[in-house]
């Protein structure tokens, strides 16, 4: 494993713990591995499925696209995503990318206020959506940070996306599967439907709102996520 602009390899753990038993030295850890890749084709220690979904940086399944991970970096740094809420992670040339709308209410569980990823109640039912289908997606939000404390500055993380989404182009081959979480009006208003085709699937926290049909709900979910990958 790699970081971002400065390529220092670091010990990879094969398991990480429990929400509930992270020490301050392991939510340090976490935030600094958010700047940090992982190449699935050229690394011997296997680490479990779930584990790299739930990875805080980033994933690469051919390390031929190696070299574009400096571009990555200049675009991450440039915006400083490594200072907000919720930065992008996830798999840069898989060609399959969610986006929701903001992170969720559980972004920060810590006292020290390092970020997680993909820990909070909608989350784990995304991570089991992604690991039943056996998917490494690349994840991001249209709006990075929460609260949203400057409306104004909307068009700004509209521009934001679509440059995301143009890089992440460069890392596939074939057309982006870009999928919306949710129905949210911003994914139209600020995703360039000119150049990008979208899909939208329930947002996760429908399904927990469902109770008793929770389970039937999931099926149909899961159908339609794959009925989106194999167009």
């Amino acid at each position: 494993m790699k970081k971002l602009l400065t390529f220092i390899s670091v010990p990879v753990k094969a398991s990480l713990p429990t929400l509930d038993t992270y020490s301050k030295q392991e939510w340090q850890l976490i935030s600094d591995l958010q700047t940090h890749y992982y190449i699935l084709d050229s690394e011997n220690k296997p680490i479990a499925f779930k584990d790299l979904l739930t990875f805080p940086g980033f994933l690469l399944k051919n390390s031929k696209n190696e070299n574009l991970i400096q571009i990555y970096s200049e675009f991450y740094f440039k915006h400083k995503l490594d200072k907000i809420i919720n930065p992008p992670r996830g798999c840069l040339d898989s060609g399959i990318i969610f986006i929701g709308y903001r992170p969720g209410e559980k972004s920060f569980i810590d006292p020290q206020r390092h970020p997680i990823w993909l820990y909070g109640p909608s989350a784990k039912l995304l991570i089991k959506l992604c690991e039943d289908l056996q998917i490494l997606p690349y994840f991001t939000n249209i709006y990075k940070t929460k609260p949203l404390e400057n409306f104004a500055h909307r068009n700004n993380w509209g521009a934001i996306i679509n440059e995301e989404l143009e890089l992440l182009s460069e890392f596939n081959s074939e057309k982006l599967k870009i999928i919306c979480l949710g129905t949210y009006e911003d994914y139209e208003k600020y995703i360039n439907l000119q150049r990008f085709k979208v899909y939208k699937i329930w947002h996760p926290a429908f399904l927990l709102r469902a109770r008793g049909e929770r389970d039937k709900k999931y099926q149909v979910w899961k159908s339609e996520l794959e009925k989106i990958l194999s167009i």
